[in-house]
């Protein structure tokens, strides 16, 4: 395979992989946002527990700056959840009404 087919098929599958990362960190700001404003707690207070500035949070839930793992990591830890079960209700969006899940889950580790 020369360059130039190299390059082409390279810019064949690169759109469809950016589409999928933007669905990923759609849903996964979507989240964060939802599970803060669920929670009740400032943003000035879960940013400050984050490392990070409440400008910076407000990047991350309107998609304007990509999550950091580490920054996931801690929001995740801050509110007692696993990542994994966090990912799990970012994407359960499409099974479930999402507001009324999320609500349901925070309530639900408020009890625990």
């Amino acid at each position: 395979m020369n360059q130039e087919t190299a390059n082409n098929v390279y810019l064949q599958y690169k759109p469809s992989a950016i589409e999928e990362r933007s669905i990923i960190a759609r849903r996964v700001s979507h989240h964060m946002q939802t599970t803060r404003e669920y929670s009740g707690i400032p943003k000035k207070t879960i940013a400050s527990a984050l490392g990070i500035t409440s400008q910076k949070l407000t990047k991350y839930e309107k998609e304007e700056a990509e999550i950091e793992a580490s920054v996931l990591m801690l929001f995740c830890e801050f509110f007692n959840i696993t990542i994994a079960s966090f990912l799990k209700d970012a994407f359960m969006y499409d099974a479930v009404g999402y507001h009324k899940y999320v609500e349901r889950s925070i309530k639900y580790d408020r009890n625990n």
